[in-house]
């Protein structure tokens, strides 16, 4: 009895930590979607001032 509560245990464990994993990674991959899409916005504000004051 205690071997398969303890293999019932081990495959929970198992399945939480691959949620947690699965979690980290979209979060991962949203940050990664988050920082281009703020790199795109800047770049598109920043433009028209480096046309504007450029020095060159």
């Amino acid at each position: 009895m205690d071997t398969g509560k303890s293999a019932v245990d081990l495959c929970l464990h198992i399945l939480a930590s691959l949620i947690v994993l699965g979690e980290a990674l979209i979060n991962v991959e949203l940050s990664f979607y988050m920082l281009r899409w703020i790199q795109k916005v800047a770049s598109a504000i920043e433009t028209p001032y480096k046309a504007g004051f450029g020095d060159g």
